[in-house]
């Protein structure tokens, strides 16, 4: 039986030291004081961070720290969920006659391919299929990596110059694929996951007021929509030939379709590279998604739920007649016995 997160629950963490090479776990750390935090974001080349205070600082070298939250609830389920794996820097350390203590700053798993600029220019040939090579680009770092399928390949060579991140080019590779950014799980692995409209996917959690209500009773909205787009024009600047797409909202249920508005209001961008006009169809709409969902944020405190950047929820606080879906674009968490999270998220229309 699963773990119940709308029930009291009683949390610890624990904290490991894990290899950087094949992510083991090599010792416990029990010098790390309660009140850290992590903080997530999607907007972010690197997605989260986060600080540990602690004491008696282990030395780490290269390898990476893990978080755990080890909780179990009122009913009696337990449950340990790996929060992060992080690379931990020691800013600075202050010494009294007693002790030493510390703030650790901690640092995604992309921060490998942050850091891993190239030392000449690199060209990806046409003809190569986009995931696999930013694959072989995790490989050749030693970062392990969870793919979805994806046989889009590049229509013309990709280049880069001396000095680019790999993040870069493995974002470009992403984005061709029709995939999210570079993202990074509990476990220290990047994620390449295609991306869906988070209008068409189904919710994974639902914050609702009531007797095992998670969230505190307050909540903001903010709102910005006087220029969302409803139309988004794509070209390609170098296929083999001129290509154009677009992806039109005209949903009477949206209020920026331009049904609702009764004019167009257009995002128009330039890609590098595109398979057909189809292709470029469908990176129209998926901009244009993202580009709406920015328009009404909603920001909530409340226990730790299994939900994450990127993830839809279903909100609902009927007592103050506010009923929302939304994506989850940023979280704070922190480090204490209920786990209490931030989260800021946007609203999306089914």
């Amino acid at each position: 039986m699963a773990i119940d997160w709308t029930l009291p629950r009683l949390g610890v963490f624990r904290f490991f030291r894990v290899a950087y090479a094949g992510r083991q776990e090599l010792e416990e750390l029990t010098t790390i004081r309660p009140g850290g935090r992590i903080t997530r974001n999607l907007g972010t080349d690197l997605k989260e961070e986060g600080k540990l205070p602690c004491v008696e600082l282990p030395s780490l070298g290269d390898d990476l720290v893990r978080i755990y939250y080890v909780v179990t609830d009122d009913a009696g389920q337990e449950a340990s969920i790996a929060l992060a794996t992080m690379h931990a820097v020691k800013p600075k350390a202050d010494y009294t006659a007693a002790a030493e203590t510390a703030e650790l700053n901690l640092m995604s798993a992309l921060l490998t391919l942050q850091q891993a600029k190239l030392s000449a220019s690199l060209t990806i040939p046409a003809g190569t299929v986009a995931i696999d090579a930013a694959a072989a680009i995790c490989t050749a770092l030693g970062l392990p990596y969870v793919a979805s399928g994806s046989t889009r390949a590049l229509t013309s060579d990709a280049s880069w110059n001396a000095g680019d991140t790999r993040l870069k080019v493995v974002n470009y590779l992403l984005d061709f694929a029709g995939f999210w950014s570079a993202q990074v799980d509990g476990w220290g692995r990047v994620v390449f996951a295609p991306y869906e409209d988070p209008g068409r996917r189904t919710p994974v959690w639902t914050f609702a007021e009531g007797p095992r209500c998670i969230f505190e009773p307050a909540a903001s909205i903010e709102t910005d929509a006087w220029d969302v787009p409803n139309v988004c024009v794509l070209t390609a600047s170098s296929p083999t030939a001129a290509l154009s797409g677009s992806y039109t909202n005209d949903d009477p249920g949206s209020p920026y379709s331009t049904v609702t508005r009764g004019r167009e209001i257009t995002l128009a961008e330039t890609v590098d590279d595109a398979i057909d006009a189809a292709d470029l169809n469908a990176r129209a709409e998926k901009r244009l998604m993202l580009a709406t969902s920015a328009t009404e944020r909603l920001e909530i405190r409340h226990a730790y739920a299994p939900v994450t950047i990127g993830d839809v929820i279903d909100f609902g606080w009927n007592t103050r007649g506010l009923a929302m879906r939304s994506a989850i674009q940023s979280q704070d968490l922190t480090l204490t016995p209920a786990l209490p999270t931030k989260s800021l998220s946007k609203r999306v229309w089914a």
